[in-house]
């Protein structure tokens, strides 16, 4: 067999710009025309088409095979992670109404305790958050700043976390879930979000509607204003804040502090406490000319009793006739002012020679006048003035 390729046939595999890429050589056995090379041809490329269409054939099959077993083994790990699934089930449903008692465990690490505080390090007394009164916020940044040099380890700072707790706050955190706590930050957002989402909230209108007591200084009322106001969501200018707060001083005290217009809570602390002792000042000039009402000339009685009594005896006259006060009736005499102004009654009256004083006593305690017992008319520590009977 002689291979023999013919120009015609070289021809059909040319390019359009006459390159030869390659020379197929055709094995034809007794061909002598064209005709009969071209049909040896076709048969050849006929064969071949049959070998590559068996080939593909036998690869198909293989993939299929291979797919097959791929399936098999798929169902096989999904009937595997099925059976799984059944045996959690079943295991939470009798763990669940059978309960196991392990004891109390830790929401962190147990090797957390093993770590050791720093040399010389004393535990402080932690302020305790019951989870009802004061703030999550400032609670954390009290706890924060008593833990001094130990902030600086997420470890200690969780183990001491639970000895600044006590009432709901305790058990809220009894029940923390064993190794829901792995760092300060996990501590922090857990403990928020149970007592800032369960602590009411407080709007503007809660601000607005917060007004001085009666009973209530002005300094103190401006405190608990802005304590208030830093626990509001909707967040107000200082410039608001502080006409807000302004306006709902008791009526008196407002209208004369809104005249000075005060721009920050320093100028209205200002404002306001000078405000207010100019009216306690009037209010004392007008008790005071209403005590000197009821002064009699040309006697040296107290005028702290208004009741006529001997000075001497220290008798009562009334119908009964002459007799002793007892203790308690002195203590039972209604006064038109109050207990905390005889002290500046008594002043004034000592500076006009009204009450002479006796002779102390004790004259190592006459100038002892910062105790809370000492008694202006005495001069000794026995009695506060306000209790003086005389």
């Amino acid at each position: 067999m002689v291979p023999i390729v013919s120009q015609h046939t070289q021809a059909l595999f040319e390019t359009n710009d006459g390159t030869k890429p390659e020379t197929i050589s055709v094995m034809v056995t007794n061909a002598s025309t064209i005709e009969e090379q071209l049909e040896e041809m076709k048969r050849m490329l006929a064969e071949k088409d049959a070998q590559i269409a068996a080939l593909t054939s036998q690869l198909a099959a293989m993939a299929n095979i291979s797919d097959h077993k791929s399936d098999e083994k798929s169902d096989h790990e999904k009937g595997d992670r099925e059976k799984n699934i059944r045996g959690h089930g079943i295991r939470e449903v009798y763990t669940s109404s059978n309960p196991q008692f392990s004891g109390y465990l830790k929401p962190y690490p147990a090797h957390y305790d093993a770590l050791p505080f720093p040399k010389g390090y004393q535990k402080p007394t932690f302020d305790k958050f019951d989870g009802v009164d004061g703030s999550p916020h400032e609670h954390l940044a009290h706890f924060f700043s008593a833990c001094g040099e130990t902030s600086q380890l997420d470890a200690l700072l969780v183990r001491q976390f639970v000895q600044s707790l006590k009432g709901a706050a305790f058990t809220w955190y009894s029940q923390l879930q064993p190794g829901s706590i792995l760092t300060w930050d996990d501590m922090q957002r857990a403990f928020l979000a149970q007592f800032v989402s369960s602590k009411n909230k407080v709007s503007i209108i809660d601000l607005a509607d917060t007004k001085q007591e009666s009973d209530e200084s002005t300094n103190e009322f401006i405190s608990r204003w802005r304590s208030l106001n830093l626990q509001c969501s909707e967040k107000l200018t200082e410039l608001s804040a502080v006409q807000m707060c302004s306006n709902n001083l008791l009526p008196h005290i407002a209208t004369f502090v809104s005249t000075a217009e005060p721009q920050t809570f320093e100028a209205l602390v200002s404002k306001a406490s000078n405000v207010e002792r100019q009216v306690a000042r009037k209010k004392i000039m007008t008790q005071r000319a209403s005590f000197k009402d009821h002064r009699v000339d040309n006697t040296d009685e107290s005028l702290a009793t208004f009741v006529e009594t001997d000075t001497k005896s220290n008798k009562c006259k009334g119908k009964e006739g002459s007799r002793k006060f007892t203790l308690k009736e002195r203590k039972e005499v209604k006064y038109s002012f109050d207990d905390d102004d005889v002290e500046q009654i008594f002043s004034e009256l000592n500076k006009a020679r009204v009450i002479e004083p006796p002779e102390p006593k004790r004259q190592s305690e006459v100038n002892k006048t910062n105790d809370p017992r000492y008694c202006q008319y005495h001069r000794i520590v026995s009695h506060p003035t306000k209790d003086c009977f005389v």
